[in-house]
């Protein structure tokens, strides 16, 4: 029983996969946190300066920080952060910390996130006293209609206590390897699956 709602669940995204792969969301903002400049990367992503972004985005209380020795080859992007910045009633990272011996660069995790309609607040809190939190970049927008099914049941359960759903892996099941519009990659069944 399982294994068929784990199919029923694979499914569902193998029917989203055709349309998102030419999906190009009318609404997005992509933020470059804690820099005066933007940062155009290859495509159509436009990171603005979180200080001079859309009147509708603002930046509470933090501070901005910057890397003087970043490493070569590595983006703008990630050269500045803003920290001491959980998104609007969602915890979604908790006790999250990268190891300085962490191979996987950059970190990026990813949220699936339902909201009404009205204002949005993402919130990064440090964990403990002597915590700090930071962000590189910031990238929302709305999905499109429909890309889950209210009525999905997954085993064991995929959305977090409040309901966000967090990415883990993009598998194109019997397929190859994908880029969507969105600057995601799914990997090939071939390489995942037994």
């Amino acid at each position: 029983m399982e294994s068929i709602l784990h199919l029923l669940f694979l499914h569902q995204f193998i029917a989203l996969l055709s349309s998102l792969e030419s999906y190009n969301p009318q609404v997005k903002y992509f933020i470059n946190s804690g820099s005066y400049s933007n940062v155009n990367l290859v495509g159509p992503w436009n990171f603005v300066s979180d200080k001079n972004s859309n009147p509708s985005f603002s930046v509470g209380k933090s501070n901005s920080v910057q890397n003087e020795n970043p490493l070569p080859g590595i983006s703008p992007l990630y050269h500045k952060a803003r920290i001491n910045v959980s998104a609007s009633n969602f915890s979604l990272l908790s006790n999250f910390s990268v190891r300085n011996s962490s191979t996987e660069f950059p970190v990026i995790k990813e949220f699936f996130l339902t909201i009404a309609e009205g204002n949005f607040d993402i919130y990064f809190i440090p964990a403990g006293e002597t915590r700090f939190t930071f962000v590189n970049a910031i990238e929302a927008f709305l999905l499109p209609p429909n890309f889950f099914n209210d009525n999905l049941i997954a085993i064991p359960p995929l959305w977090t206590t409040d309901g966000a759903l967090r990415t883990l892996y993009r598998i194109n099941v019997g397929g190859q390897e994908v880029s969507d519009t969105l600057w995601r990659n799914w990997v090939g069944c071939q390489r995942n699956c037994p």
